[in-house]
């Protein structure tokens, strides 16, 4: 069986115990570590208040602890940190199978969410498949169109991304599709 090895290590730097395994069971352990959250969407800023139904007290915490910094868009995983080698399997791992929501409605920032899509740079932001402008309301668009016209707006401008149009199951939701990077 093949090993993922690439480079021999130097003399100083110790020999890779993950790099030696056979590539089927690196893969194995890298989905388990990039893949075991993806049921949880993650969230890129801070939820619209149709979210909290029945529970404003949880939406005043949230809404404090987006402000300070203490809920954030979520960060690369530590595996994708080891090495170039790993990073370039693993972060298409995250970016492709997990899914990413911006909520778009009144009260809800998109300056989060876009400086996350920026901080990722053009080439991650187009492994993205599953990004969407949600809002839980599935009648929003309807009662605020002016919201999610104002969301498509900024990310056609910031992004060149195309957001489709709504689908409603338990919300309302906008795919939005980026440029496509070549490497």
């Amino acid at each position: 069986m093949a090993t993922g090895t690439s480079e021999s290590p130097s003399q100083d730097t110790p020999p890779s115990l993950l790099l030696n395994l056979p590539v089927e069971l690196q893969i194995a352990i890298y989905e388990f570590a990039i893949l075991s959250s993806k049921e949880e969407p993650q969230l890129l800023n801070f939820a619209c208040n149709s979210s909290y139904r029945n529970r404003g007290d949880q939406m005043v915490i949230d809404e404090k602890l987006w402000a300070s910094g203490d809920l954030h868009a979520p960060p690369q995983p530590p595996l994708t940190r080891t090495c170039s080698f790993i990073r370039d399997i693993t972060l298409p791992m995250f970016y492709q199978e997990h899914t990413f929501h911006a909520h778009y409605c009144y009260g809800a920032k998109l300056e989060g969410a876009t400086k996350w899509l920026n901080a990722i740079g053009a080439r991650n932001r187009s492994q993205l498949r599953k990004m969407f402008l949600f809002d839980r309301n599935s009648h929003h668009d309807r009662s605020s169109p002016k919201n999610i016209a104002e969301a498509m707006e900024i990310f056609k401008d910031l992004f060149d991304a195309e957001v489709e149009e709504g689908t409603k199951r338990e919300g309302v939701w906008h795919r939005v599709i980026f440029p496509r990077v070549e490497d």
